[in-house]
């Protein structure tokens, strides 16, 4: 705690005091204030919405402070892909870790009105429409969640008919080829 004093005047005022208390927390000591207001959003976006069998589907994933203090231990967390095999993420920030169970942890406090971003990548192994579900939380909001849906559809060429060899055309008047001229032999 500082205590700050000053105490001003001048040759034609009297002088006046004035104090203020100041209290410095470190980040790990928590601070009660009824002015804060933490609040977490989370958007699941799918980058292509309409895929082929075999194509994989890429998800989005958006977390935003929309609070006014600092959220620490922001983890996303996939909830359901039925009809999708998970495949792999990435996270061009770097600000991401991957807890080895479908969960994703921040490692940096999100400050307020921050945006991070990471994808997730499935493989599309059935036809189908299929909601994919995650959920967002920090140390201090609730839970929230965000889907979004992609459609798997059969669209692969059929295989390609071989043409048959072509038949011959046979002319109709027949060609006789020339004879050529042999001469007898001489005795």
């Amino acid at each position: 705690t500082f205590n700050n004093v000053v105490t001003a005047g001048s040759d034609k005022t009297d002088n006046k005091t004035a104090e203020n208390k100041t209290v410095v927390y470190d980040d790990d000591t928590p601070v009660s204030n009824s002015s804060d207001n933490p609040g977490l959003s989370v958007e699941k976006v799918a980058l292509e919405k309409l895929l082929n069998i075999n194509e994989q589907a890429i998800f989005e994933i958006i977390v935003h402070n929309i609070g006014n203090v600092g959220l620490n231990g922001v983890t996303v967390s996939e909830i359901s892909y039925d009809g999708l095999k998970y495949a792999s993420w990435y996270d061009h920030s770097g600000l991401w870790r991957y807890n080895g169970d479908f969960t994703w942890t921040l490692n940096d406090k999100l400050y307020p009105g921050e945006y991070a971003t990471f994808f997730v990548v499935f493989d599309t192994i059935k036809t189908g429409e299929f909601i994919n579900i995650v959920s967002a939380i920090s140390e201090e909001t609730p839970e929230k969640y965000a889907n979004d849906t992609v459609e798997v559809i059969n669209n692969t060429p059929e295989t390609p008919v071989v043409p048959e060899e072509p038949t011959p055309v046979v002319p109709e008047v027949p060609v006789v080829p020339e004879k050529p001229i042999l001469e007898e032999p001489e005795e």
